[in-house]
């Protein structure tokens, strides 16, 4: 995660992306990376 994205919201994050739904976001990202994006988030710190 670039150091500007971990003050951004995810749904923020996920509407930059065009992404309608923050859920839909949530799975894709699940899908492709294995971690939920709070898990993904928690490693990142």
């Amino acid at each position: 995660m670039q150091p500007a994205q971990h003050e951004q919201t995810v749904a923020s994050i996920a509407y930059y992306w065009s992404f309608g739904e923050l859920a839909h976001f949530s799975r894709s990202f699940k899908q492709s990376f294995g971690l939920s994006l709070r898990a993904y988030r928690a490693l990142e710190r």
